[in-house]
């Protein structure tokens, strides 16, 4: 839903000056000609998904127990330490490089906090199964009388608690000798009860998974789960998991609500997941292996990846994602790993080749495989019967198959060949990506060495550059070969998105986004697609910095940033037939592409000015336009308008009805995205 009230700051900004007057010196003329219409596709805009900041685990994914199966301290798969850094790893300890370390018991922790007689570890005995190794060993000194002496878990930065809204928790024990009861119970900020404890005793000595619903009596916005025991003994915890009630499909799925819904109201045409460099990792113990990310909770070991908090849960694992693509009526982009890690990763020869490890091809041809199988199978196949019995008979709506992710050179193009050939042979129906050098500003000219260049669908490209980088690149597709390849951008950072720097400051970078993807509409012959991002952070994660993401989460708020709204105006306004424009202010800091919506019959022009001050031009149309009634959104905020899980509202587009004439004097604010369709 796009807002129409205007903010106080703003109110100025939003309105739109359109009147006939001669033409002006040093006005610019933006001229729009209708004769020369092009046809082309719409750009599909969708996202790019990887677990950073904690955008699932913290997030979208609704578990409140953080280290719920207390293994997020577990090192990186394949990797020895030695000397202080990773071995056979190139470049200093320091960054995504720095050896991974964290308190094995992250989330939980003990009261009274001077002394307390509970005393929690982390241990390795009697494991609760083969994929979780670990579990939290508790020692109570001495029968336990008071309600403050107990074991907390505060979830990630705290537990958002609804009066009246059920918490449905599930946990494994194991006794040893223990002779009491366990009670748990929701808690406020300050460790008081918030909801009736619920009591379990006859603790076994076996592992056995115990159930509850706990209901708060009051609303909570950083509570914490609390465990009381009763009398002295030792016994072990493993796979503390607590969900809201109401989280989104009337409490079916395992996404909070809030954050799924205004996904949900973007409208996506398509999400890619699960990254990223999550899909290659840095070694094959780290790539992304699917298998291991789906089925219950308490077989999902997790897994280390380079980005911080560096641990996932896979709490959102295969199945999840594409769940999700259902939910939001969206295709599924599912990036493959192709047997290439990180370059970064990778030592090099005296001559400064990449030095990959030649891992099987044919591992990662049949776990793709599989892995189509169990999202569009059937039911009587051995991974579609692994579908319908995690409850999903019906395919999932798998599209697109993305073959590695920045992965370039001859291994990847001997690679991609292999693995696109049987795939290909095998689901004909899906299409298929390929990546392009991340280094390299001129990526077309690597479509030349692959093996067999018919084999390239749909050509992937990422950037991550300043803006004047964008505001140079306006007209990048415009001299692309059309050859039968389609093009897209999955990876798009124009300064961070908005942390600003030398090149440009807020929201100039992510305007400067809205350049390139003017840049793919204007080219829509070669059938664009676009991933925006980053998604979304949990914004005390990120320690309330000036990224800005599409989504800022906290416990109780998800909150449309700037980038959410300017990503949403370009996906609602796409075009089928797109217009030449001519521009006479010579494309510095205004920018104008326009065209034709044959689905609503209207024609769209978009304007950015990345300037911070308002803009003139003469909006010149080479047909009779006079007194046509418009209307125009407006998308403006000034540096210090930003907004955070505390501001939500404080930027937003604003819709208002205007008049456009052929000739008019058209002024928009500064640091703006404009909108016309009339």
């Amino acid at each position: 839903m796009i807002m129409t009230r205007i903010a106080p700051k703003t109110a100025t900004l939003a309105v739109a000056v359109c009147m006939t007057i001669p033409l002006l010196a040093g006005v610019p003329k933006v001229t729009v000609k209708t004769s020369k219409a092009k046809s082309v596709s719409r750009v599909l805009y969708g996202w790019h998904y990887e677990e950073i900041g904690m955008i699932g685990d913290g997030g979208l994914y609704a578990e409140m127990v953080r280290n719920r199966n207390f293994e997020e301290a577990n090192l990186p798969d394949g990797l020895v330490i030695e000397n202080g850094k990773y071995k056979d790893i190139p470049g200093p300890a320091r960054g995504e490089k720095k050896i991974y370390q964290i308190d094995p018991l992250v989330g939980w922790v003990t009261t009274p906090l001077g002394c307390s007689p509970i005393r929690i570890s982390l241990t390795e005995n009697n494991p609760l199964n083969p994929q979780n190794a670990h579990s939290m060993a508790v020692n109570v000194l001495t029968d336990i009388d008071s309600p403050i002496t107990a074991i907390h878990n505060r979830g990630y930065f705290g537990m958002a608690f609804r009066k009246g809204v059920p918490c449905r928790l599930s946990f494994y024990v194991r006794s040893e000798g223990y002779p009491g009861v366990l009670s748990f119970r929701l808690s406020d900020e300050n460790g008081s009860p918030c909801s009736a404890p619920v009591s379990f005793g006859n603790i076994s000595g076996d592992w056995k998974k115990l159930e509850a619903e706990l209901v708060p009596d009051k609303d909570v916005t950083a509570g914490m789960l609390s465990i009381v025991p009763s009398k002295a003994g030792r016994f072990q915890l493993d796979m503390v998991s607590m969900f809201p009630s109401d989280t989104y499909d009337e409490g079916r799925s395992v996404f909070r609500k809030d954050i799924l819904q205004n996904l949900v109201d973007y409208k996506p045409d398509f999400l890619r997941f699960p990254g990223g460099c999550i899909v290659h990792g840095v070694n094959a113990e780290t790539m992304y292996h699917w298998k291991k990310t789906i089925g219950p909770i308490e077989t999902r070991p997790g897994e280390w990846s380079k980005w911080d908090p560096h641990y996932r849960t896979d709490g959102i694992g295969f199945h999840e994602f594409l769940q999700m693509c259902e939910y939001m009526g969206c295709a599924a982009l599912y990036t493959a790993p192709d047997g290439m890690v990180c370059s970064g990763w990778v030592q090099r020869d005296k001559d400064g080749h990449l030095m990959h490890k030649d891992y099987d091809v044919q591992h990662y041809i049949d776990d793709l495989l599989d892995a189509i199988e169990y999202a569009i199978g059937p039911v009587d196949s051995r991974w579609g019967s692994e579908r319908a019995k995690n409850g999903h008979p019906a395919p999932f709506p798998l599209k697109y198959i993305q073959i590695g992710n920045e992965d370039f050179g001859p291994e990847y193009y001997r690679r991609y060949h292999e693995i696109y050939k049987a795939v290909k042979a095998r689901y004909p129906q899906l299409r298929y990506l390929a990546d392009s050098p991340l280094s390299s500003d001129d990526k077309e000219k690597f479509m030349d060495d692959f093996i067999d260049k018919s084999e390239i669908e749909i050509y992937d490209e990422h950037y991550y550059k300043g803006v004047p980088w964008a505001v140079n690149n306006f007209h990048k597709y415009d001299t692309y070969k059309r050859q039968g390849i389609d093009i897209c951008i999955l990876e798009l950072g124009i300064q961070n998105n908005g942390v600003g720097g030398p090149q440009g400051v807020y929201p100039g970078s992510i305007l400067a986004e809205g350049i390139i993807k003017m840049g793919l509409e204007r080219n829509g012959d070669l059938n664009p697609i676009m991933a925006d991002r980053p998604l979304m952070r949990n914004w005390e994660c990120i320690e309330r910095n000036e990224m800005v993401p599409m989504l800022l989460n906290s416990s109780t708020v998800s909150a449309r940033t700037f980038n959410y709204w300017m990503c949403k105006m370009m996906r609602d306004n796409t075009m089928d037939k797109v217009y030449n424009v001519e521009n006479t202010e010579g494309e510095k800091t205004l920018f104008v592409t326009a065209g034709f919506d044959s689905s609503l019959k209207q024609h769209v022009v978009k304007v950015i000015n990345l300037s911070a001050e308002p803009a003139s031009f003469i909006l010149s149309i080479d047909r009779p336009v006079k007194n046509r009634k418009a209307e125009r959104t407006v998308l403006a905020a000034g540096p210090e308008e930003r907004v955070t899980p505390l501001n939500p509202d404080a930027v937003f587009p604003v819709k208002e009805n205007v008049t456009i004439f052929s000739g008019s004097m058209v002024e928009v604010p500064g640091s703006s995205f404009t909108v016309y369709r009339f």
